[in-house]
């Protein structure tokens, strides 16, 4: 809940009145958010973001924050931009609290990103970084915490902010000293040492590449040269127990068992390890129907109970057929499936 602060209409066209936009149509309270109270203005052509501004904000931070997005705005950066009301200030009053006005970006949550979201993320975020080296803008830090090892960044932090009159905290200063004295060995101070990129680092790397590459049926060609092969038919947890395997090492492909399409000849005579999923038709059919629900999927027959019967028996058929272990995944978390693959990997290697 984020719309602390309760106002009307009437408030609103009072406030907008000091503002150079048209008349308010709908006001409506915005429910996302945990510090600040935030409503959307809709005019007849634009939409514009009011927020008021709590307790936690001190005013005194504001003026730094709004000249910044200016900033920012005037430089290309995609940010909202604050409106000034007709004093020029961007910063107004409405029931005794600090508020603005900014421009709305349109947009919508995502929940799920892909390679190019990350890409564009770290993009913008250099981009940003590489604006605000320029920028004359300055805000004091009240304080200054840090989990540095290393002697000679943490010993310039210490010194800038001492320089700065800024209050400066290791968080690790005392206790790595103490761990010393209590286990009797030096610390070497080494950032992200327990993380070594070590062979099985960089195998586990390769691992979780290569499946994603095979994922849900892609690349048979290449298939072959997995350490794991996955069948099943669709929604029997393939694509989350080929992750949690590579991410043990294991080079796994998964492919989905579908109707009127045959599953090549070269992946039964492959050296990898065939595992077979199954999965109790009344539980599967309860996974279709959620699944359908949250995609708004129409597809006839899915989640049909005689159609996913006839599709489980000829899986089993299928995997009699070419001596394809199998595993009932009904009660099993991924955890549980992957640990018992393990087990027949293990076993048929010999280890």
């Amino acid at each position: 809940m984020a719309v602390y602060t309760k106002i009307t209409k009437k408030d609103i066209s009072s406030l907008v009145a000091d503002y150079q936009i048209d008349k308010i149509d709908k006001l409506q309270g915005i429910k996302k958010g945990i510090e600040n109270t935030n409503y959307l203005l809709k005019t007849k052509n634009n939409k514009f973001i009011l927020t008021i501004f709590e307790k936690r904000v001190q005013n005194k931070d504001l003026p730094f924050f709004m000249r910044l997005m200016e900033k920012l705005n005037q430089k290309k950066i995609i940010c909202p931009k604050p409106l000034r009301t007709k004093r020029g200030s961007h910063i107004t009053k409405i029931k005794q609290k600090s508020a603005c006005i900014v421009t709305f970006l349109e947009g919508k949550d995502k929940t799920n990103l892909n390679y190019k979201n990350c890409f564009d993320i770290g993009k913008n975020i250099a981009k940003f970084h590489s604006v605000t080296t320029k920028l004359k803008l300055n805000r004091q830090n009240s304080i200054i915490i840090y989990t540095l090892v290393e002697p000679s960044t943490s010993n310039f932090i210490k010194n800038e902010s001492k320089s700065h009159n800024i209050p400066c905290f290791g968080v690790l200063d005392h206790l790595i000293p103490q761990f010393e004295s209590l286990f009797g060995e030096k610390a070497t101070r080494r950032p992200s040492g327990q993380h070594e990129l070590n062979t099985e680092y960089y195998k586990k790397i390769e691992a979780i590449q290569y499946t994603l590459a095979h994922d849900d049926g892609q690349q048979l060609e290449s298939m072959v040269d997995a350490d794991i092969i996955l069948l099943g038919v669709s929604r029997t947890s393939k694509t989350p127990t080929s992750i949690y395997l590579a991410e043990k090492g294991f080079r796994t492909g998964n492919i989905p068992l579908v109707s009127h399409q045959e599953v090549p000849d070269f992946i039964f005579n492959a050296p990898s390890l065939l595992v077979g999923l199954f999965i109790d038709p009344d539980r599967l059919v309860d996974i279709r129907k959620t699944r359908m629900n949250l995609l708004n999927d129409k597809q006839q027959g899915y989640a049909n109970i005689d159609f996913i019967k006839e599709e489980i028996i000829k899986s089993k058929k299928m995997f009699a057929s070419h001596k394809i272990p199998t595993i009932d995944v009904t009660r099993k978390s991924v955890e549980e499936t992957a640990a018992a693959i393990v087990k027949m990997y293990e076993i048929r290697k010999g280890i």
